[in-house]
């Protein structure tokens, strides 16, 4: 088994920019492999495989910091300009998405209570699971939910405003 070349930051900026194709609306489509689970198209950069638009962005823009994204101002999963991207946060990301309308954040969106539209539990049977001395495997099987469900209500980490 030979050893294979690294290419240069230059190479691989060619062969990028053989896999995408360029719309009137300016988004550069990305036409080569895409992950059929996330609709983001593929790129081996260097020593792994990246998502194609964070790809274009260590290509054409440089660095990604530590935890965060690389976001489409586009709305176009398989757009790869980075004319179109910007970098930010879990949160800046879903407030862009929130503010184009693609998804709704509730009013209080830190609500931990019944009134929360992911909610799965009321506020009485909080305060049930916190009294319990039940075991959280037979409460989440009583109440519908998984284990970790239990043990977030137990240690607070979810309805932290419901008082026992």
């Amino acid at each position: 088994m030979g050893h294979r070349r690294k290419r240069s930051w230059e190479e691989l900026r060619s062969w990028f920019r053989t896999k995408f194709r360029i719309l009137p609306n300016k988004c550069w489509i990305w036409t080569a492999a895409i992950v059929q689970a996330t609709g983001y198209g593929r790129f081996f950069l260097r020593d792994r495989v990246e998502y194609a638009h964070r790809a274009a962005w260590k290509l054409f823009r440089g660095r990604i910091p530590k935890g965060l994204y690389v976001c489409h101002r586009c709305d176009v999963k398989i757009c790869v300009n980075p004319a179109h991207l910007f970098i930010g946060t879990a949160t800046d990301n879903m407030r862009d998405a929130s503010r184009k309308g693609r998804i709704r954040i509730p009013e209080n969106s830190y609500a931990s209570d019944e009134t929360h539209p992911a909610s799965k539990l009321t506020n009485s049977q909080v305060r049930f699971i916190r009294k319990s001395p039940q075991h959280s495997r037979r409460l989440a099987q009583r109440f519908g939910v998984c284990v970790e469900t239990i043990y977030n209500v137990r240690f607070r980490r979810s309805f932290r405003s419901v008082k026992v």
